[in-house]
């Protein structure tokens, strides 16, 4: 899955993107069940990739398949074009169902892999606020885009942080937030979107309470 090549160098420059992250990588699940005498596998796919900012950027999405003796091969699939200022998602989805008989015994395999391509708007900071259980602000941290940690620790006494992505798009500053608490109920890691070289992928950012924490 990739950006059209006819855009160049030049395109693989701007803000746009053709990565997997944390929030939009593959999420799946498989089952295997004994129907009438037929062993059925259903394997169900899905993920997303994203477009920023306001060049329009075309993906190309195709099923990839492996032979028996190992050999992996593509054929000729789809294409979208999007641009993060669309404020849209577009999802492609593709299904295979074979069944096959071999000394009398059937297996039947179901496949469903869904690939939604959405318009994002361009990252510029990520903050994130240590909040006591009397919702008074310890201290706030703020990280450019293209240098998010991979962890982070509690404040002392903090009992939740609130993590706010800030971004830019066609209608001006945008801001999404996500929460979590030191006894995990509500979204362990903080998600937000990471931005370097004009690439986009989500990203969760995991939080120490061991530490500094009450």
């Amino acid at each position: 899955m990739e950006p059209d090549a006819r855009y160049g160098e030049e395109d693989a420059k701007s803000p746009n993107i053709t990565i997997f992250g944390a929030l939009g990588a593959p999420l799946g699940k498989a089952g295997i069940d004994d129907d009438n005498g037929v062993r059925t596998t259903d394997i169900d796919l899905s993920g997303e990739v994203y477009a920023c900012g306001d060049r329009q950027v075309i993906f190309n999405l195709y099923p990839i398949y492996q032979t028996s003796d190992g050999r992996i091969y593509l054929t000729r699939g789809n294409s979208m074009g999007m641009s993060g200022s669309d404020g849209a998602s577009i999802t492609h989805t593709l299904t295979s169902d074979k069944t096959e008989t071999i000394g009398g015994k059937s297996e039947r395999v179901k496949v469903r892999v869904a690939i939604t391509v959405a318009a994002r708007p361009t990252p510029t900071k990520f903050t994130v606020a240590h909040m006591d259980e009397n919702d008074d602000l310890l201290k706030i941290e703020e990280f450019a885009p293209d240098a998010l940690p991979e962890s982070i620790t509690a404040a002392d006494g903090a009992a939740y942080l609130i993590g706010t992505s800030y971004g830019q798009d066609g209608d001006g500053e945008t801001a999404e937030y996500s929460i979590c608490n030191r006894d995990g109920r509500i979204q362990p890691p903080l998600d937000t979107f990471a931005y370097q070289d004009g690439k986009l992928k989500a990203a969760s950012i995991w939080v120490n309470w061991e530490e500094g924490a009450a």
